[in-house]
């Protein structure tokens, strides 16, 4: 409805909600992982450090913040780590696999703000919170949407074990190396475009295209398939019927 904190006078005596807020669903969760029998892996989203600020301060303070590196700027940053490791955990005790964080720092052109800026202030504190996963016994995963090219190797020197990049929205090419070997890569299809507007066989071709770019025995490859309701029920099935016939060739990849 608003940003509750778009004068820091309130600050000092905002409280956030507590961490264990929503927990009765980890019972469900414990429920379907007691009758899967373990079968599958377990992927909890603790939520976002960013994105909650921006929330909090409104976005165009958000951004202000981030220039003049306002008064509270530092602690409230700091204050939603707090939170988000609390839950994080949460999470852990229940025996998760991996645990997810998100934030979409580009936009359709480039990353959002000064790339320097966000290795200064933004990457110390994602290790912090990566570490925590870690801690947790949890597999670390980050989700990014937009151009994120120019920081992408500075979120894959953090430690995360699995990064989910929007790639339609960057140089294919560009990016394989950054991935290859290094880190397991979870690659957003085109849901902007493909995916919404192309044939069954425009949007097969691009699974095999990016599969061919990432494919990698030693890095890792998950294969996406985002459903929205814009895909046709044609087009999801290319996907999966993509990803079924993809392999891995002895001597292509290592």
């Amino acid at each position: 409805v608003d940003s509750p904190l778009k004068s820091w006078s309130g600050l000092a005596g905002y409280r956030f909600p507590d961490p264990a807020y929503g927990s009765e669903g980890l019972g469900e969760m414990d429920e379907v992982r007691r009758t899967d029998g373990g079968k599958h892996y377990l992927l909890a989203w603790v939520g976002s450090l960013f994105h909650l600020y921006t929330y909090l301060r409104g976005y165009e303070e958000a951004l202000i913040d981030v220039a003049e590196e306002s008064t509270g700027y530092f602690q409230l940053l700091d204050r939603i780590i707090e939170f988000l490791v609390a839950r994080i955990r949460l999470l852990g005790r229940r025996g998760v696999d991996g645990i997810l964080i998100s934030d979409d720092w580009g936009t359709q052109l480039d990353v959002l703000i000064n790339p320097e800026t966000w290795r200064r202030v933004f990457q110390p504190r994602y290790r912090r919170i990566l570490e925590e996963m870690h801690r947790a016994g949890a597999l670390a995963h980050f989700h990014t949407c937009g151009h994120t090219l120019p920081i992408l190797p500075d979120l894959i020197d953090c430690g995360f074990d699995e990064i989910n990049p929007q790639v339609p929205t960057m140089d294919i090419q560009r990016l394989r190396p950054l991935f290859l070997d290094r880190v397991c890569i979870r690659p957003d299809l085109d849901r902007q475009q493909t995916l919404v507007s192309g044939t069954p066989e425009e949007v097969q071709r691009h699974v095999e295209e990016t599969f061919a770019a990432f494919r990698s025995r030693c890095g890792g490859y998950i294969g996406h398939i985002p459903i929205e309701m814009n895909v046709s029920p044609q087009n999801a099935e290319a996907m999966m019927r993509a990803y079924r016939e993809a392999r891995f060739e002895e001597g292509r990849d290592r």
